[in-house]
């Protein structure tokens, strides 16, 4: 009930109508009476950390086959696909960052 409580809310629509605004429509009597002693809950976590593990499992899992489709097409029509992808890419804060982590390991120094 809890999730209900968090999520779903029935209106009643104002008498005077001064706004469209269904979110400022006041909740439903009944509805309120009836949630009114079940606390909300949120259903959110909090963002993992990316890490090298992270984003190879994801290219592994969901990257991959595209790649390999990607990979075949250009062997019929003569081109690097996956190279051209690579060449056009540009990296962001967290990729660089992990890069950077990565040869920074005292096997890479």
């Amino acid at each position: 009930m809890s999730v209900l409580n968090g999520k779903i809310r029935f209106l009643e629509q104002p008498e005077n109508k001064s706004t469209s605004r269904k979110r400022l429509y006041p909740t439903y009597p009944p509805w309120e009476l009836f949630m009114q002693d079940i606390e909300k809950i949120k259903l959110t976590i909090q963002p993992q950390k990316k890490t090298l593990d992270s984003i190879w499992n994801w290219l592994e899992s969901s990257v991959a086959p595209s790649l390999k489709l990607f990979s075949k097409i250009g062997e019929l029509d003569n081109c690097d696909y996956i190279q051209v992808l690579i060449e056009q890419a540009k990296m962001n804060d967290t990729q660089i960052k992990i890069y950077e982590d990565y040869k920074n390991l005292p096997n890479y120094q």
